[in-house]
């Protein structure tokens, strides 16, 4: 952002990202590659982190991160590797990452990035699944 001369610089500059994506449809996560994950990553490691140093840190055992919405996986493949570089000890009490999501074609898009091309797939779940199915606990 340092580099942004004014309003007009961040609108001209958003203009080219907004360009250069495929698909027409863009989030935070996607603009703010891997800089807002990384901030997820950094939040779901201090939370960990503070409840394991207020309990007994062998009473707690892994936990599960889930995304609603996976989008085109790029939040849970940047958050993960964050977490694996820089928060090892809480990667490691991850025990899965699950992205419940509607879409078919977002379903097999996040299928290659965070399974088939991605060092966390061991960790990843996937459900292609009606998201009023998920609300009502089917």
């Amino acid at each position: 952002f340092a580099s942004l001369i004014n309003e007009w610089h961040w609108k001209y500059k958003y203009q080219q990202v907004y360009k250069a994506q495929r698909g027409m449809w863009l989030t935070p996560v996607e603009l703010f590659s891997p800089y807002y994950s990384n901030i997820l990553a950094n939040f779901v490691s201090e939370s960990m982190s503070t409840t394991m140093n207020n309990l007994n840190r062998h009473t707690i055992g892994d936990f599960e991160i889930v995304e609603l919405g996976g989008g085109r996986g790029t939040n849970a493949n940047s958050l993960l590797d964050h977490l694996r570089e820089c928060h090892p000890d809480i990667y490691e009490r991850l025990h899965r990452y699950t992205i419940f999501d509607t879409s078919p074609t977002l379903h097999e898009l996040q299928r290659e990035v965070l399974i088939n091309q991605s060092i966390h797939a061991e960790k990843v779940q996937l459900l292609n699944i009606d998201m009023m199915d998920v609300a009502e606990g089917k």
